[in-house]
């Protein structure tokens, strides 16, 4: 799912958190700063979005046109990823 709305993206503080940190901050982040702190490469989970029809709405990870970049959405993908990691069917 391609994204045409203006998005305020945020910046991670690499250095200053853990991961866990990182998936209870809220708003909108870069995949590839987002995977710096995960076990997933960009690659795996921009395959996985771009097997879903809503993707953004369900992992929480879409394609921002203007950006020419895919995004995270925090809250959804920390969600997202919490189901998965627990075998919990979405």
């Amino acid at each position: 799912m391609r994204c045409q709305e203006p998005v305020a993206i945020c910046k991670l503080q690499l250095e200053a958190m853990d991961t866990n940190e990182m998936l209870r901050l809220g708003g909108v982040y870069r995949l590839a700063q987002v995977c710096r702190h995960l076990i997933f490469e960009p690659y795996q989970l921009r395959r996985e979005a771009k097997r879903h029809s809503d993707a953004r709405n369900t992992m929480g990870v879409f394609f921002h046109k203007p950006k020419q970049a895919y995004l995270v959405d925090m809250p959804v993908f920390s969600a997202w990823l919490s189901d998965l990691w627990l075998g919990r069917p979405r």
